[in-house]
């Protein structure tokens, strides 16, 4: 499924608006460690990619500083402020899609949330995959998920990044989501040299990579793609990094 954006921008602009699910980063702000470690467990199992905080003033300046994430899972009884409070405070940085996932079940806290603050209510406790369904839910919405999750390139390759897949003339290629990740990148700044270290930290976050092993997983791509040893899409820029020329 690809995404295709519906709110204001949360990122960087690319030439293609495709996006794998390893390119969307969720937050969550909850002071339950343990609770909040286990989302981003499920979430990263998923292959989303997750921050996770246990107060406002860190989120916070997480977002003014760096970036909005894609979506943001908020706690209603932080140690700081109201997750009301703070639903406020984000509205001002941009247009976020936010869950509450809160203790309190009194249906006025519910419908007020619901209404004026946020997305989606979830009370705790919940099941794991009620959450993973609810978000999915949202990013669909939000974002322009649908079932037409092909992206053809050119004449002879069409990718299809959610699914790990690509086509090339009559084959069908099986990537790994490292490589899915990387070739999302690739493919969304076609024409544009990209660093190998923004490679790196695109395909492996939150991982300290060798660089022969970058360079390993590259030229398996490289190879997926054109496997006879035909001219790649996939250029090496010497000293720099990588291009994608179609």
């Amino acid at each position: 499924m690809v995404l295709h954006s519906n709110r204001h921008s949360l990122g960087e602009d690319y030439s293609l608006d495709i996006l794998c699910k390893g390119d969307i980063e969720l937050a969550i702000v909850d002071d339950d460690v343990d609770l909040s470690n286990e989302i981003k467990d499920s979430l990263e199992a998923e292959d989303f990619r997750v921050v996770v905080f246990h107060d406002a003033p860190d989120f916070l300046d997480y977002v003014q500083n760096r970036r909005l994430p894609h979506l943001v899972l908020v706690d209603l009884n932080l140690p700081s402020t109201h997750g009301f409070q703070l639903s406020d405070q984000l509205k001002a940085c941009g247009d976020l899609p936010i869950i509450f996932i809160s203790s309190d079940v009194e249906t006025r806290t519910v419908v007020t949330g619901i209404n004026k603050y946020a997305d989606d209510y979830i009370t705790k406790p919940f099941e794991m995959e009620i959450l993973l369904a609810r978000v999915n839910r949202l990013l669909n919405r939000v974002y322009g998920l649908d079932d037409q999750t092909l992206t053809q390139i050119d004449k002879r390759l069409a990718v299809d990044l959610v699914n790990n897949r690509a086509y090339m003339d009559d084959r069908i290629i099986v990537l790994t989501p490292t490589e899915s990740r990387l070739l999302s990148l690739l493919v969304r700044n076609m024409g544009y040299t990209i660093p190998s270290e923004t490679l790196i930290a695109h395909g492996w976050p939150r991982q300290n990579v060798l660089d022969e092993t970058f360079r390993v997983h590259m030229h398996r791509l490289r190879r997926k793609l054109e496997p006879k040893g035909e001219s790649s899409y996939i250029q090496t820029v010497r000293g720099v990094g990588y291009c994608f020329c179609p």
